[in-house]
């Protein structure tokens, strides 16, 4: 019997031992929790980066292709959406959503449809991101 007890005890240290180290591995020195706690975080996460890549890389292919009905060339963040600046008698001509304009009206804010859509995937992934750090 004593042999059973000790037994017992060896495989709950060995089962706490096994916690630590799979705890290790998924919440990192910040107590943030790291891609490796799950398949499916990471996949969710890959996804995400991938389509903030593929929006920079849209942008910088529509600017690069608009630059005449541009009143700016850079990537402009307004009521947290990335837009681009256009003179407004051709806002509608990037297809999209007009998010803002400027005060002298001169300048219309533009969320290029194709943005919208990744927007609208991350946004989607960041749901399903934290409903997954809920279950971990």
């Amino acid at each position: 019997t004593e042999f059973i007890e000790y037994y017992k005890i060896i495989n709950t240290l060995t089962f706490v031992d096994n916690l630590y180290r799979e705890l290790l591995k998924s919440i990192s020195n910040d107590m943030t929790i790291l891609d490796s706690a799950s398949i499916k975080l990471k996949k969710i996460r890959n996804e995400i980066s991938n389509c903030e890549a593929d929006i920079s890389n849209k942008l910088k292919r529509i600017i690069a292709n608009n630059l005449k009905i541009l009143t700016n060339t850079e990537i402009i963040y307004r009521n947290g959406k990335q837009v681009l600046a256009v003179n407004s008698s051709y806002k509608y001509s990037l297809g999209g959503i007009v998010v803002d304009e400027s005060s002298s009206g001169a300048t219309s804010y533009v969320e290029p449809e194709e943005v919208y859509k990744l927007t609208s995937r991350i946004n989607i992934l960041k749901q399903e991101e934290q409903e997954r750090l809920r279950l971990a």
